[in-house]
């Protein structure tokens, strides 16, 4: 199990000790990013990502969540609390009277990770989503099956 508050402690710990090399301090500023990201901590994320844009020449596109739920998803209490505002995403997206030209990606994403959410809460009930979206994790589900099958596929 994983302890974000000794995590934490040590990126501080590591920033504070030394000014010489500022790709250090990126480096700590990232993994700080992330742990308040997955805490929902989001003016402290907000904090650290500020620090990287204006301080590194590392990429400003999406930062993508898809890596961090490793971490997310070895802790329910998380990854529930993830699902709850992701929901509450979907539900202003979906409700949006005027969706901006970014409102198809932004719905994409969201998709993306409620359905990394539920795949780490090890629920399969795909109920509320598209057909094209449930075909897409059935398909998934199927092939992870068979990827413990000891019968090889023609």
């Amino acid at each position: 199990m994983c302890s974000v508050p000794k995590a934490r402690a040590r990126f501080e710990e590591c920033i504070s000790s030394q000014q010489e090399w500022k790709q250090i301090h990126h480096l700590c500023y990232w993994e700080l990013m992330w742990t308040h990201s997955f805490q929902q901590e989001w003016q402290q994320a907000y904090r650290y990502a500020d620090l990287l844009c204006k301080e590194s020449r590392w990429s400003k596109e999406m930062m993508y969540v898809w890596n961090g739920f490793t971490i997310v998803g070895k802790r329910a209490d998380y990854t529930e609390s993830l699902l709850v505002t992701i929901e509450k995403a979907e539900l202003q997206l979906r409700n949006d009277p005027n969706p901006s030209e970014f409102h198809p990606d932004d719905s994409s994403l969201v998709q993306m990770l409620k359905g990394l959410c539920l795949k780490n809460l090890g629920r399969t009930n795909y109920k509320d989503y598209s057909m094209e979206s449930r075909l897409h994790f059935r398909i998934h589900a199927a092939l992870s099956s068979l990827k413990g099958s000891p019968v090889g596929t023609p």
